[in-house]
C-alpha cells in the first residue's frame, strides 16, 4: 500500500491539471472603412465634418468701413466656389488669382448620397439661403474642407449620386460666390492655397476680405435690411 499511494497521487495531480488552452481564434476580418477616422469616430453615419479634422477652414471677413451682408448657403460648394487652376508651379499669385481653371466640389453636395451607399440615389435640398450681417472688422466662417473632393455622378444603374475621390494635386482659387445676393454684392476678394500642403503646414486657414459696394461717386452702399421672419 506504501509503494502505491505515490502513483495514486500522480494520478489524482495529473486528473486536476487543467486543460490545455486553444489558443485565441482570430478576429474577423472587417470591412474597410469608408475613410481612416471613421472606426475611432464610433458614428459612422455623422457627418463627415463631424468625424475628419479640417484640413482647411474658410472665414469671411469685413474689413471695410461699413457694415455687409453675406448670403450663406447650407450647401457649401454653392457659398464657396474652389477651382483648380491650369498654371504652372511658376505662375505668381496675382496672375493665378485671374487664371483659368476646372471648378471642384470640396464640400458634400446637399445631401446626396454616395455611389458606394445602399441608400436610394437622388438629391435632397438644404432649405433656403440665409444673411449674415458683419459690422467692420468681424469675422464669419462659412467652411471647413475634410480634404476630400466630391463630383457628381449620373449612374446608369443608381441614377445621381455623389463620388468621393483625392485632390488632384496643384494649385486651387476660393472665392465666395453671392449670386443669389439680388442687387446687392459685397466685394470680395480671392486666396490661393496649394495642394497636397506640405507636411508642417497643418491645417490651412483662409481669409477672404470684403468690403461693402460703393456707387460710382464712392458712397458706401448699405445692405438691405433684414427679411423679415416667416411666423
Amino acid at each position: 500500500m506504501l509503494r502505491r499511494t505515490p502513483l495514486a497521487l500522480l494520478l489524482v495531480l495529473h486528473c486536476d491539471r487543467p486543460a490545455a488552452r486553444r489558443p485565441p481564434e482570430p478576429p474577423a476580418p472587417r470591412a474597410p472603412d469608408a475613410s481612416p477616422d471613421a472606426a475611432s469616430s464610433g458614428a459612422p453615419d455623422a457627418a463627415p465634418d463631424a468625424r475628419v479634422p479640417a484640413r482647411l477652414t474658410v472665414t469671411v471677413k469685413n474689413t471695410g468701413q461699413g457694415p455687409i451682408r453675406i448670403r450663406t448657403n447650407q450647401d457649401r460648394n454653392e457659398l464657396v466656389r474652389a477651382v483648380r487652376l491650369n498654371v504652372s508651379p511658376g505662375t505668381s499669385d496675382r496672375a493665378a488669382l485671374f487664371a483659368q481653371g476646372t471648378r471642384v466640389s470640396l464640400f458634400p453636395i446637399g445631401r446626396m448620397p454616395l455611389c458606394t451607399s445602399d441608400a436610394g440615389a437622388g438629391y435632397g435640398g438644404l432649405g433656403q439661403p440665409e444673411d449674415v450681417y458683419l459690422q467692420p472688422n468681424e469675422s464669419l466662417e462659412v467652411a471647413a474642407w475634410d480634404g476630400v473632393q466630391r463630383e457628381e455622378v449620373l449612374d446608369p444603374q443608381r441614377g445621381v449620386c455623389a463620388r468621393e475621390l483625392p485632390p488632384q494635386p496643384g494649385r486651387y482659387r476660393v472665392g465666395l460666390d453671392q449670386g443669389e445676393s439680388g442687387d446687392y454684392f459685397p466685394v470680395c476678394d480671392r486666396a490661393l492655397f496649394a495642394w497636397p500642403p506640405s507636411p508642417e503646414a497643418g491645417a490651412l486657414r483662409l481669409e477672404l476680405h470684403c468690403r461693402p459696394p460703393t456707387t460710382d461717386a464712392g458712397r458706401i452702399i448699405s445692405p438691405p435690411a433684414p427679411r423679415p421672419v416667416a411666423r
